[in-house]
This record gives structure tokens, C-alpha cells and sequence, in this order.
């Protein structure tokens, strides 16, 4: 089983500004901003993904919150859990086999700090190498230009999240 889950709270439920990251209709939206992050990342270590059903929840007419359930290979349950209006940051990919449980937690509001990895509930005592936005930034875009297999490998991904959120579309 895989278990996805990002609770956050979007500026909009901060500030009351509408932007276009709340407006599926200029390309934002819990669907199109959000979730296709999570499937992209979802792309990164597993194929063929499926959506089976949807649950969705909505505040003020702003889809707000995502239950998104599929498989992954045929046979492994696939849960995703997203939320904009949170109160609670928490950003975890949780891999249940046989015979462990895998998880990997970020419940800070920076997205690159804080990070914690257990293996069945004991937290791996490992220091990891500090950075900041602007290396994982200059990295990423290294590799994005520089790497042709990874780019290829990039865009594919890239192409099949977008398919996955079209197919979103059809089940609201």
C-alpha cells in the first residue's frame, strides 16, 4: 500500500487574494498546481499508476481537499490525501510491504528542512547534508538541461502526471 499525504495551507485561506494558483481555469487549483506535484513525484519511484475514484471536498467553491484512491502496478492500493486549507503542514509518503512500513515526513512549512525518514516507526538517526533553496534550485536545472537520459526520463514523467490530472478531471 502507498499512502500520500499533503496538508498545507494555501495563501489564499491566509490572505483572501484570489490568485491564478486557485483558479483551474488559469492552470492552478488543487488539481492542476497542486496534485500534479504529488503524482510527479509518485512518477519518480513508481509506473503505471491508476485512478480509480475521487472524493472531494469544497469551501467558498474552491475545491479545497482530495481523496484520490488507484493502484500502482495492478496490485498495490494507492491512496492520496491532499489538502490546501489546512491547519496542520504535513507533507509524507508512506510505503506499507509485507514487512515493514516505510515513511518519509516533512510536517515543517519549509519543504526542504526537516525531513524525517522511519522504517516500521523507529526514526532513522542520520545527519543529512544541510542545503537551501537556491542549490536544490541550481541542481535541478543542472540536471534538467545538462543530463539528456534524465531530461527524457523528466519529460515523460511530466507527460503522464499531466494525463493523470486530466483523468481527474473527467471523475469530479
Amino acid at each position: 500500500e502507498v499512502n500520500y499525504k499533503w496538508n498545507f495551507k494555501q495563501g489564499y485561506f491566509v490572505n483572501h487574494k484570489k490568485t491564478w494558483k486557485i483558479n483551474k481555469k488559469e492552470g492552478g487549483g488543487l488539481i492542476n498546481f497542486y496534485t500534479i506535484h504529488i503524482l510527479y513525484n509518485l512518477l519518480f519511484f513508481f509506473q503505471n499508476i491508476k485512478i480509480k475514484k475521487i472524493k472531494k471536498f469544497h469551501q467558498k467553491n474552491i475545491l479545497t481537499k482530495c481523496l484520490i484512491f488507484g493502484t500502482i502496478e495492478k496490485n498495490t492500493k494507492l491512496i492520496i490525501n491532499v489538502n490546501c486549507n489546512s491547519n496542520k503542514s504535513e507533507h509524507t509518503l508512506e510505503v506499507k510491504t509485507k514487512k515493514n512500513i516505510y515513511k518519509l515526513l516533512n510536517d515543517q512549512k519549509n519543504w526542504i528542512k526537516g525531513f524525517k525518514i522511519f522504517i516500521n516507526k523507529k526514526k532513522l538517526k542520520k545527519k543529512f547534508i544541510k542545503t537551501d533553496r537556491k542549490k536544490l534550485t541550481l541542481i535541478s536545472y543542472h540536471k534538467l538541461f545538462y543530463q539528456n537520459v534524465q531530461r527524457k526520463q523528466n519529460n515523460v514523467n511530466s507527460k503522464i502526471a499531466h494525463y493523470l490530472c486530466n483523468k481527474l478531471f473527467k471523475l469530479i
